[in-house]
């Protein structure tokens, strides 16, 4: 009425993102930052891709930034992608290490590698991400 134009039925919508903003920053949490350490999935094998799966779901749910690419099979193409997707990590996972209970955790930026027992993943990649935080 105020603009000019006919009576129309209306509803008003208020945000209040100021307020969303503010919540976020006391809670330490950023707006489209990943958190670090990011981690890249290659798996090879049926048993392999499921518990990267798993794992993928798992890092997820603590706070772990994960990319799990389900289309490329071969360790290379997989390889590739990690390096091509920025990964701080690359984990790697075998239907062979699992049978050992182990995976292999790649830094994409060192080169180096290093095993570690399934059982530790979880714990052992929060350690690397406090170390990053600090």
């Amino acid at each position: 009425r105020d603009l000019g134009g006919p009576d129309l039925p209306a509803i008003g919508f208020a945000g209040g993102f100021e307020r969303l903003l503010a919540v976020m920053e006391k809670e330490g949490l950023s707006f489209g930052e990943e958190p670090l350490p990011y981690v890249f999935l290659v798996s090879l094998g049926e048993k392999a891709a499921s518990f990267a799966l798993n794992t993928c779901l798992t890092l997820r749910k603590a706070g772990i930034a994960v990319e799990y690419d389900l289309e490329k099979s071969s360790l290379k193409a997989q390889m590739k992608s990690a390096n091509r997707s920025g990964a701080k990590f690359a984990l790697i996972i075998g239907d062979e290490e699992l049978a050992k209970g182990t995976v292999t955790l790649k830094n994409m930026q060192e080169g180096t590698q290093q095993e570690y027992k399934t059982s530790d993943l979880l714990n052992t990649l929060l350690d690397l991400q406090s170390e990053r935080v600090r």
